[in-house]
């Protein structure tokens, strides 16, 4: 990896390193060597350990440890900003990369037309993110001036308030955590603790009694302050990450249900599409009425029982369910349970709130088993495994 100072943060990850050189020479002769600081990383594992962030990222999909698709994963869990290109000559992924929110996909052999007009576009937007807020502080090192976005937190000890960068520079100036509070809300700044004061945009997590920044920055929560921390960094959270989950979880909010012909030809359609479909499958396997009839009840309340299963995995990790939708994933109408709350909790509680509406259908398959209803077991095996199959343009579990 070598750095070079400039105006523009951009990164390039992909293990090839002859495109690795020609990209790097298209960048520095459309920005110029002295507009521009590059870092180029021949890994995904040694992108992410830099933990750095960038203006923009060049992503190749296919390399030896981590892939494109991973990394740009990894990247929108904690940084919903940063412009990523995927460079790749793999067109099947497209589709994935685009659910990432990428700026844009550009094809292997990469043409310096093609990545200009790319640059263009990216460049007219990150001139316009360029307006942001200063502050001035009389400091231990004199007057400074600093972007807001640049800060991270204030600490107030010893009588003094430790203002530290997000470049790791710490400034000392004689102040209150209150007065600056309530100078800094307006920035979307909150105190966690009466002694700091936190950018929202640095908080990566909340843990226990902590905050964790970036850099493995632990911050302290207050007893008292703990509800009111996480319904400001709630709301500050999903005003910038709304367009991310928005298409996941977009539909007909069961609360807004008036019941009017739109309405009731929807949830018409809800409930007879599927039952259709199982009689017509079962019928092409010669099941009995009978059986047939206790299948589709049995396959519409694993849905519900589905759905209930992301509902109590949230609750379990003290968030709530934000509510219950009709919507169409393509052609296919069902009821979905909005569990974008679970995008604050760490990864790991994340994977339990997504897969536990499966593992409910598991327990209630099981159940049947071992009553001996077999012929009503198949419906429930079916959607357990086509839940468990990634199925992007269906947002299955898997």
């Amino acid at each position: 990896m070598f750095y070079l100072k400039g105006q523009y943060k951009i990164a390039i990850c992909d293990d090839d390193n002859v495109f690795c050189m020609k990209i790097e020479s298209y960048i520095y002769e459309y920005y110029g060597k002295n507009n521009v600081k590059l870092s180029i990383f021949y890994s995904g594992e040694e992108f992410i350990k830099s933990k750095d962030k960038y203006d923009c990222i060049f992503l190749d999909i296919e390399m030896i440890d981590l892939n494109g698709i991973e990394i740009a994963t990894m990247i929108r869990n904690y940084d919903l900003d940063t412009y990523i290109i995927i460079v790749s000559g793999f067109p099947k992924y497209k589709n994935v990369a685009y659910r990432l929110h990428v700026f844009d996909y550009l094809d292997k052999p990469l043409k310096k037309t093609t990545l200009f007009r790319t640059l263009d576009d990216m460049t007219m937007l990150l001139k316009k993110k360029q307006n942001v807020q200063y502050e001035h502080f009389q400091t231990n090192q004199g007057l400074v001036k600093l972007r807001v976005n640049d800060i991270v937190y204030f600490e107030y000890s010893e009588r003094k308030i430790n203002l530290c960068t997000n470049n790791g520079h710490i400034y000392q100036f004689y102040d209150t955590i209150y007065k600056l509070e309530d100078k800094f809300k307006k920035y979307h700044f909150i105190s966690p603790h009466k002694a700091f004061l936190v950018n929202v945009d640095y908080i990566q997590n909340i843990h226990s009694n902590d905050l964790i920044l970036e850099k493995d920055i632990i911050i302290p929560i207050s007893k008292l302050k703990r509800k009111q921390i996480k319904d400001a960094l709630s709301n500050k959270y999903y005003q910038k990450s709304y367009k991310f989950v928005q298409n996941k979880f977009s539909g007909v909010s069961l609360k807004e249900v008036k019941w009017n012909i739109k309405d009731t030809l929807i949830f018409t359609i809800i409930v007879l599409s599927v039952p259709i479909l199982i009689i017509m499958l079962n019928q092409a396997f010669s099941f009995s009425f009978n059986g047939t009839i206790i299948s589709v009840l049995i396959l519409i309340l694993n849905v519900i029982i589905h759905e209930f299963g992301h509902s109590t995995a949230l609750l379990l990790f003290g968030k709530k369910v934000a509510n219950y939708k009709f919507k169409f994933k393509w052609i296919f109408p069902s009821i979905v349970c909005d569990t974008s709350e679970a995008y604050m909790l760490p990864n790991y509680e994340k994977i339990i709130v997504f897969y536990s509406g499966v593992l409910f259908n598991i327990i209630s398959c099981m159940i049947l088993w071992r009553l001996n209803y077999l012929q009503e077991c198949m419906p429930t095996l079916g959607f357990i495994i086509f839940n468990l199959i990634p199925i992007p343009f269906l947002e299955t579990d898997g």
